[in-house]
């Protein structure tokens, strides 16, 4: 198999390669950055015969679809997905090839959705939110409420805390600072996951509720959620598709995405919010400043007291159901999972017979 990795010498990218690597279908990956010094460097490092790095504009189509034509499988991990999501679709749909991504905002996710007739008419298969969140909440979901014979509250959670090291990192693993290493003293590039985060502050947000939809304030603080061996965490809804996506295909009375950054980070993002919306900062701006603040408060000891009790919970993603099961009082459901979802979920094409999106 021949994939092609947009976005592959990207923070998410990396990982996903890493993974792919030790898949024995895999023959070659092609590793794409609008940089290709990049993606370079990154294929450098890991040495692995079955890499190339290859330059390209995904906004350029033409090029972008003869790219894709040439591989078996394209994974696209280039982000914001509010700007990239739809245009890099159209062109694997005009290509004709099956498609992964790990799209996290939840407007570009309903937009993809939209796109299921003309996959379907390519013969295509097309999977979105393959990551983490969404993704491997959305799977954990569905076995959980698999299990129950009514769903009350279904939340999807992310997030971090102290991070204790959970998940062992695959053979062909990077380590961002040896990635990054080689490309200090040039102008940081605003974080996309970090735009994501910002862009998805700017406008009312949808989540599912008493059996409809509502729109909702952002970073509206929703009630404290407390995991087994951790202390109650501060959480507040997000924008992100679990919410659109999941009522699709479960019964279930309400559904929401949580996030926990803390109090602290949280406030820094309202502020940095507030700037953007002001017209005081622009989203890119923000995203720069929000990462450089993180940076310095990351070296402060006093940065992790909010986390303490809180083990594991960096790599954690979470689901939390409130439901009532055979027909007897309702229970609290809590599942925990620890390793990052990106990677090995992205072969899930290869079960999946259903054309479309």
């Amino acid at each position: 198999m021949n994939i092609l990795a947009l976005g592959g010498s990207g923070d998410m990218g990396r990982m996903a390669v890493a993974l792919l690597l030790e898949s024995p279908n895999v023959t070659s990956i092609t590793v794409t950055d609008k940089n290709y010094e990049r993606a370079n460097h990154f294929v450098d490092l890991v040495g692995s015969d079955k890499l190339k790095a290859v330059e390209i504009d995904v906004t350029q189509k033409k090029k972008l679809v003869e790219l894709i034509s040439s591989h078996d499988l394209v994974i696209n991990t280039v982000g914001p997905y509010y700007k990239f999501a739809t245009m890099i679709l159209e062109a694997v749909i005009e290509a004709k090839k099956p498609y992964v991504d790990i799209c996290d905002d939840w407007k570009p996710t309903l937009d993809l959705l939209d796109m299921g007739d003309a996959a379907k008419k390519a013969g295509i298969t097309a999977i979105v939110g393959m990551g983490s969140s969404p993704g491997v909440t959305n799977l954990m979901a569905m076995i959980a409420c698999s299990q129950l014979d009514t769903v009350d509250d279904l939340i999807t959670a992310w997030g971090y805390g102290a991070d204790q090291g959970v998940g062992k990192k695959p053979k062909y693993f990077v380590k961002p600072r040896e990635f990054y290493g080689k490309f200090k003293g040039i102008p940081a590039i605003a974080n996309a996951a970090t735009m994501h985060l910002f862009y998805e502050t700017l406008e009312e947000i949808p989540i599912y509720k008493a059996g409809k939809f509502v729109n909702i304030k952002p970073l509206t603080v929703a009630n404290q959620l407390q995991f087994p061996g951790f202390k109650d965490t501060f959480v507040c809804h997000i924008g992100h598709p679990e919410p659109v996506t999941l009522p699709r295909v479960l019964k279930v009375n309400s559904v929401s995405n949580l996030m926990y950054l803390g109090k602290t980070v949280t406030e820094i993002v309202r502020k940095y919010t507030q700037q953007i919306i002001n017209k005081e900062l622009t989203l890119s701006e923000a995203t720069m400043l929000f990462g450089e603040q993180m940076r310095k408060m990351s070296r402060d000891a006093e940065f992790f007291k909010e986390f303490i009790g809180q083990e594991n919970i960096r790599k954690n993603f979470k689901i939390y159901i409130s439901a009532a099961r055979k027909r007897e009082e309702p229970i609290d459901h809590i599942l925990l999972y620890g390793p990052p979802g990106l990677g090995k979920t992205t072969l899930a094409y290869i079960i999946s017979n259903e054309m479309g999106v």
